[in-house]
Order: structure tokens, then sequence, then C-alpha cells
């Protein structure tokens, strides 16, 4: 029996103040749950680098 899987992706818009960004992901792996990341972003110097990031599960 084949099974079907689903698979969608979501990108928010970031949210910025000019010097820290925020990113959000989300991938949903079938119809009841997926994960999440949400990810921070410093404007420098080297323009921008990734801080931290977290993860996180999305239903």
């Amino acid at each position: 029996m084949a099974h079907l899987m689903s698979v969608s992706l979501q990108v928010r818009p970031p949210c910025s103040n000019g010097r820290v960004a925020l990113y959000w992901t989300e991938i949903v792996h079938g119809p009841l749950a997926g994960i999440g990341y949400e990810c921070r972003v410093h404007s420098g110097v080297a323009g921008w680098t990734v801080g931290e990031c977290k993860t996180g599960w999305v239903s």
C-alpha cells in the first residue's frame, strides 16, 4: 500500500528594526504536524549574519 505524504513550506515575511530581523519558516510533513524555525539575523559590517535559531513543532 502506498502512503501519500503532503509537504508544505511557509515562509512568513521578516520582522525587522533595521539592526535585527526575525525570520520564520514552517514545514508541514503530512496532515497533522511539522517543524518550524525562528531565526534571528543581525546587521553588521559583514552584512546580515545569522545569530540564533530556535526550532519548534507546527500543528
